[in-house]
């Protein structure tokens, strides 16, 4: 299976490897700070071309205040959490503005495309706008996708989602429980040793793991592997898990996100979010206290699309680990690498309404 074909977007990725005027533009520094950073260790690719997301890595562990436009992100983190964190997270009702894009090396004359409709339950309420446009293609619905299919405009094929969505925090586990303590204990266990980066993630990993076999956690990565990394844990454990996917509801960090929820012994189903902690700890924050937060409470700010599971069938190769921020298809192959899900090129811009 995984050696089904891929389209990557090659060049036209939005995160391609980077000169180093380029870099300096994109994270707000002088070419001389970059300079700097590479006599200092930076990693290049090859002379003269540096990935953003090493880039991005180098800076976030112990060297932020070199760059105070990525220090200023990850302090805007802990500010949109700190209500949750201090329980005094609300209900949020939110206009949610969606756009999706996906890089292809070349145009396309045909494309399918599914697009994740967000879930419903107690503490998600979502009123659908009308459905997405693109060009020639036609849109319907599909289980729980927007489904387009035809020839896209000239360029990269984009859409735009709108809906009203209310969000509402949820306490499955209270502090003082045991249950709770057991599965705090290991949620710290993965915060604490975790190293949170960005990186290039394959269509397929994991896949192995969500159907149920053995696996060891990567001890740094993304939100998914921070996820994955928790799911191991509590895979040995003999808890039964499940991996949830969606987007935190802030226009300024607006990034795809990814976290779990584990069973509890009387049935229900408790979510547990390693990677925020994990966040927390980078910066230098009260860590420990927010891996007790969010065991068994989940916050009223983030958009869940709905638990991963098999996914598309009718995906070159099957479906991609990430297939709830969507799949598509280009010339027989796999698209999906085209939209860096993990690392939120996909665009969402929130307004609180009345």
């Amino acid at each position: 299976m995984d050696a089904a074909p891929l389209l990557q977007p090659g060049a036209q990725h939005p995160y391609a490897p980077m000169s180093w005027s380029e870099l300096a533009a994109f994270v707000h520094v002088p070419l001389a700070a970059i300079r700097q950073w590479v006599d200092e260790g930076l990693p290049q690719v090859a002379e003269g071309l540096i990935d953003p997301f090493a880039c991005s890595n180098w800076l976030c562990w112990g060297r932020l205040d070199r760059c105070p436009t990525l220090a200023r992100r990850w302090r805007t983190y802990l500010v949109f959490f700190a209500p949750f964190l201090a329980n005094q997270d609300r209900v949020r009702r939110l206009h949610w503005r969606r756009t999706q894009r996906l890089y292809l090396p070349q145009p396309a004359a045909h494309l399918a495309w599914w697009l994740a409709r967000p879930s419903m339950s107690a503490s998600q309420v979502v009123e659908p706008g009308p459905p997405p446009v693109l060009g020639g293609c036609t849109t319907s619905v599909v289980d729980d996708w927007w489904h387009l299919v035809g020839t896209p405009p000239a360029g990269e094929p984009t859409v735009t989602i709108t809906a009203q969505v209310d969000l509402a925090p949820t306490a499955v586990l209270a502090p003082g429980e045991d249950e709770h303590a057991e599965l705090a204990r290991l949620v710290e266990q993965v915060a604490s040793g975790f190293r949170y980066e960005y990186r290039h993630h394959q269509p397929w990993e994991y896949r192995a793991a969500l159907a149920g076999d053995h696996f060891t956690g990567r001890l740094a990565g993304s939100c998914l592997d921070c996820a994955m990394a928790l799911a191991a844990l509590l895979q040995d454990s003999g808890r039964q898990w499940r991996l949830l996917a969606g987007v935190v509801a802030d226009s300024r960090i607006a990034n795809p996100h990814f976290w779990l929820e584990a069973q509890t012994t009387d049935g229900r189903w408790a979510p547990l979010d390693p990677t925020l902690p994990a966040i927390v700890r980078m910066v230098g924050g009260d860590w420990r206290s927010a891996a007790r937060a969010w065991t068994g409470a989940c916050d009223a700010r983030r958009i869940t699309l709905g638990r991963v599971g098999a996914g598309r069938s009718d995906i070159p190769g099957g479906a991609s680990v990430g297939s709830l921020m969507g799949e598509a298809v280009v010339a027989g192959a796999n698209a999906w690498p085209c939209l860096d899900w993990v690392c939120g090129d996909c665009e969402s811009e929130f307004s609180e309404r009345e």
